[in-house]
Parts: C-alpha cells; sequence; structure tokens
C-alpha cells in the first residue's frame, strides 16, 4: 500500500497524532513530551481564531534540544518547514523560501537581539503577515514576512520578556545522568547497526509526511461544545486561550471523525479534552513565569533553607556555582535592566533581596496545582499544573 493510502486510513481511524508521535519516538530517544509538544503545533496556523503557539525547547548545551525539533521536522513534508541559518531581516524577505503557515525551526536564539525582537513582533501578530518599510538605495520598500508562522527555537535558558513568554510553550529536554548515559547506549547501537536508522524508517517518515499534507490542504473552524463548561483557574487569559487551542490541535488531527457535515465545523470530544490535559500537565501548565527546571530547583532550594537564602547557600544546596545562581536570577545581562528576564523578573516581586548579608526571600509561593474540571453529569476533571 502507498504512504498516501495508509495516511489516509490512519487519519480516518483518529490515529494520526500517535503515528506521528511514536514514529517521533523511533527516531529520538526520551523527552517524550518534547515530540509531543512539537507535533501538536503543526497545525497552528489552519485553526481559525488561533492566537499560535510556538515553542520553545530549553536545555544545556548536548541534552538534544536540536535533535528534538530535527527529528520533528523529518515527519514534515518540504513546503511545510524551513530549517536553516535565518539572519535578522531574512523573514521579511523570504516568501520563496518560506511560505505561509509554515514551522520556522531556529537553534540558539537570543532574544535580545535583532532576530529575536522580530520573532517577537510576528508572533504578536499571529496569524497575520507582519510588514515592514526600509530604504534601499534612497527609496523607501515595503515587504512583508508569510502569515501563519509557526516557530519551533531553542537556547539554553528562557531568559524573555513577558510578551514573548505569553507565546511561547516552553519546555525542556532530560539532562539527568540517567537520560545521558541512555542516549549514549542508544548512540552505540546505532553504531553497531543494532537499531533501526532514519533510512530503515523511510516508509514511516514518508507516511508522516503525508498525514500533515493532507492535514494541511484546508483550515479548521473548531467548536469545543463543552468549553462553557470548563473550570479552571487558569494563570491568564493566555493560558486559557493556549489549553483551548491545544483542545483544537487534538480535533484537526482527527478531522475526518470530528466532521459535522451541517456545520463544516470540526467538533471536538471530551477525548481531544483530555488529551489536551495530559500534555498540559505534562509541561507543568502555562504560567507567566514559564520556570525551567534550573529555576525551579533554586525556589525548591530557598524553600528548603527556610525562605531565605544567599547566593552562596543556594548553590551549596543544589550543588552549582555562585555565577551560575547569579545567572538564574539576575539573567545573563543583569546591568541591562531592559534584557533583564531572569528569575527575579520573572517572579515580579515574588522573589526579593534584601537584608544583610543579602539573601533571596520568597514573599510568596509561586508554585501549585490548577484544577480544571468539565461541569457536567458525568463529572469529567483533570488536574492541571501551572508551574
Amino acid at each position: 500500500m502507498i504512504a498516501s493510502e495508509t495516511a489516509k486510513e490512519i487519519l480516518e481511524s483518529g490515529n494520526a497524532f500517535q503515528y506521528l508521535y511514536e514514529t517521533w519516538k523511533l527516531l529520538h530517544f526520551g523527552d517524550e513530551f518534547v515530540g509531543k509538544v512539537l507535533i501538536m503545533t503543526i497545525p497552528q496556523a489552519l485553526i481559525k481564531d488561533s492566537k499560535g503557539i510556538h515553542v520553545c525547547v530549553i536545555g544545556t548545551s548536548g541534552t538534544g534540544k536540536s535533535n528534538c525539533q530535527d527529528t520533528a521536522l523529518l515527519l514534515l513534508p518540504e513546503n511545510k518547514k524551513f530549517d536553516g541559518i535565518v539572519t535578522p531581516q531574512a523573514l521579511f524577505y523570504s516568501d520563496k523560501f518560506i511560505k505561509k503557515n509554515s514551522i520556522v525551526s531556529i537553534d540558539d536564539i537570543v532574544w535580545g537581539d535583532e532576530l529575536g525582537v522580530n520573532v517577537k513582533r510576528i508572533t504578536g501578530k499571529f496569524p497575520n503577515a507582519v510588514s515592514k518599510i526600509s530604504v534601499s538605495s534612497g527609496e523607501g520598500t515595503h515587504e512583508k514576512c508569510p502569515p501563519g508562522l509557526i516557530f519551533w527555537v531553542s537556547c539554553v535558558e528562557f531568559q524573555a520578556d513577558e510578551q514573548i513568554r505569553d507565546r511561547f510553550i516552553i519546555v525542556e529536554t532530560d539532562n539527568s545522568y540517567e537520560h545521558v548515559e541512555e542516549v549514549i547506549n542508544t548512540l552505540k547501537k546505532q553504531d553497531a547497526k543494532n537499531c533501526k536508522s532514519v533510512r530503515d524508517l523511510q516508509k514511516e517518515i514518508d507516511i508522516c509526511k503525508n498525514i500533515i499534507q493532507m492535514i494541511c490542504e484546508q483550515d479548521y473552524d473548531v467548536e469545543i461544545p463543552f468549553a462553557e463548561q470548563i473550570v479552571g483557574d487558569f494563570a491568564s487569559t493566555r493560558a486559557y486561550k493556549m489549553f483551548s487551542d491545544i483542545i483544537k490541535s487534538f480535533a484537526v488531527f482527527r478531522y475526518p471523525i470530528r466532521r459535522d457535515l451541517d456545520s463544516g465545523r470540526l467538533i471536538a470530544t471530551e477525548q481531544d479534552f483530555y488529551d489536551a490535559v495530559e500534555l498540559y500537565n505534562s509541561i507543568g501548565g502555562i504560567s507567566r513565569d514559564k520556570l525551567s527546571s534550573s529555576e525551579k530547583n533554586v525556589i525548591n532550594a530557598i524553600r528548603d533553607l527556610g525562605g531565605a537564602a544567599t547566593y552562596t547557600e543556594i548553590g551549596q544546596h543544589i550543588g552549582i556555582e555562585y555565577q551560575v545562581v547569579r545567572n538564574i536570577l539576575l539573567g545573563r545581562d543583569p546591568k541591562n535592566p531592559q534584557k533583564n528576564n531572569g528569575l527575579l523578573a520573572k517572579c515580579n516581586g515574588k522573589l526579593v533581596i534584601d537584608g544583610y548579608p543579602k539573601k533571596v526571600r520568597i514573599v510568596s509561593d509561586m508554585v501549585g496545582i490548577q484544577k480544571i474540571t468539565l461541569n457536567t453529569s458525568k463529572s469529567i476533571s483533570g488536574e492541571l499544573a501551572t508551574t
């Protein structure tokens, strides 16, 4: 059976998302929910009223940030992705190379530089094209970026301002010793030809490309009939909108069995809701703080030390250097307040530095659990994590 026929059967069975994810897992070891989040964002530009969900993969060097994205990109048709070096102004002159509603993958983004600022502007206007007027040879030129771009980016720490944090889901690669050992063992198996390679999985990859191509042939108006019954203490309106867009993504992956013939809409079901809750929980919820594991470790260390601690005490408790603690708290450019998006800025008054010797003190708690329920007779519920 040819790849397109198999892809159609998988779509009609409602298992498209799972097939894409299982294929991704065959190509990348671990970081399961990173793969799920990347795949979930693929149809976002096709959903009516979507505010767009973009992904930032964070983690220390050598933990597989780029490979997570590269593996997901393998599953995309060529006309739905751009994976290359992007210069700061290239996004406004790239309609021949980057098509509308595409995935744009950027490694090691720096939010404070010109490219980071342009990505911020473009995601803020999603799904519309963003215009730029410049001067060339003494004459004004008007350029536009393609509309509906979804960004997959990577960086070591997500030290970006609140507006950017509102537009990205932050996922983190596993940097534990055990995970690294397992990855090394997998690489050894690959070298010994004892596991499947990209070449061995070409059939599965072609099926994935066909699935995505079929999904991308149309736009989707998704109805969540139980939306007014969703009860949850969301961190912000943007958090709720991201959650509802996740529900809509799962419905799109099942579009052949979600289509309402009378209205033409896709009708999301409880299955889409449950899948959204599971994914939402796996990434620790969607809050403006967007705390990484290293930032959470600092907060937990302060808590363990009685609610207030010096940089040195925090570092000794966690087992990291003083300067690393300082970078986490103040950002990597503490002399420039405009670029300071470290933990203190993210927590916005929930952490303060005072006393002598100066200590970082917790003023109010930042880590909790949101409960979300569907107010139905079936008492459907799930717990959503915040940070």
